[in-house]
C-alpha cells in the first residue's frame, strides 16, 4: 500500500522504527519503491535524530517539532502540515 500511493503522510517517533521499515522493504524487493516514496510522501519525524535517520534513506520532506520532541507536539505539526495541503 505504501508504495502504491494510497499513503497521505508517515510518522516516525524513533529510529529503530525506520531502520526496521527499511529492513523489511529490503527482504520483500522493496527497497526502491520505499526510497521513491521517501521522495514523495511527506513524513514526520518525532525528533532531528529521527530526521537525520530519514534523510540518510532519501526522505526528503520531514517534517518534526521545532522544540519539544515528545508525541503531542509532533501531532500538532502533523495536523498543521496536513491542514495545509
Amino acid at each position: 500500500m505504501l508504495h502504491e500511493g494510497r499513503i497521505g503522510m508517515i510518522a516516525f517517533t524513533s529510529s529503530p522504527q525506520v531502520e526496521r521499515l527499511v529492513g523489511v522493504a529490503c527482504q520483500a524487493g522493496l527497497e526502491v519503491p520505499l526510497r521513491e516514496v521517501f521522495t514523495r510522501v511527506p513524513i514526520a519525524a518525532i525528533g532531528p535524530v529521527v530526521e537525520e535517520t530519514l534523510q540518510n534513506y532519501g526522505a526528503r520532506t520531514v517534517l518534526r517539532p521545532e522544540s519539544n520532541f515528545h508525541l503531542k507536539p509532533l501531532i500538532r505539526a502533523m495536523a498543521s502540515a496536513w491542514s495545509s495541503r
